[in-house]
């Protein structure tokens, strides 16, 4: 999950995904997954 400095940039981005994952639910889904697998290789 990224983090940002104020709430305000955090919902605004927020609303951001929101509006691609309508147009492309695919690439919502990737945006999901791929934060998880670089966790893993970093632990």
């Amino acid at each position: 999950v990224a983090r940002y400095p104020t709430l305000e940039q955090a919902e605004w981005r927020a609303k951001q995904l929101a509006a691609e994952a309508e147009r492309s639910p695919r690439g919502y889904i990737q945006y999901l997954v791929k934060p998880v697998k670089e966790r893993k290789k970093r632990s």
